[in-house]
């Protein structure tokens, strides 16, 4: 596990150890800015040097795979689940509304009559990909070992 770093000017930096943020903590030389991800703000200036970050993304049905690597360690890994069970949800749904429909009283009763569901927004991570890549300078992205595609400045 890493933690994340930004300078005093809030531009990202590479990650370090969280006993290297714990001991600029401790010291007075940082601060936290977010808990999840976890991340700390320098209190003094740094030099910014960034190593060139790849970011490898392995797609398939129920799983997607995303890991950030430099030349020496990895940085971030991360699995996504895909939610396989929408269309079996929305088409009971439909059908349960179809049945709502033939027994209401109201006339001209339409859809925003019809009560909230537990459907909207279900694509709710634990923890989202994008708030972990906002601190990565991507270079190179491959996907599924295709050929790597450069990213210009």
């Amino acid at each position: 596990m890493l933690v994340f770093v930004i300078n005093k000017h809030g531009k990202s930096l590479m990650p370090c150890s969280p006993k290297k943020a714990r001991l600029l903590l401790g010291e007075g030389k940082a601060k936290v800015v977010k808990r999840t991800p976890f991340t700390i703000q320098l209190l003094y200036g740094s030099s910014g040097y960034k190593q060139p970050v790849i970011l490898g993304v392995d797609s398939g049905y129920n799983h997607i795979g995303l890991s950030a690597i430099t030349e020496k360690r990895e940085v971030f890994s991360m699995e996504v689940k895909l939610r396989t069970d929408i269309v079996k949800l929305n088409s009971e749904e439909i059908q349960n509304l179809r049945i709502w429909k033939g027994k209401s009283v109201l006339a001209g009763s339409n859809l925003s009559n019809k009560p909230a569901t537990n459907l909207d927004n279900q694509l709710l991570q634990e923890t989202d990909p994008i708030k972990f890549l906002e601190y990565l300078e991507i270079r190179n992205i491959c996907i599924n070992n295709d050929l790597c595609k450069e990213q210009k400045d």
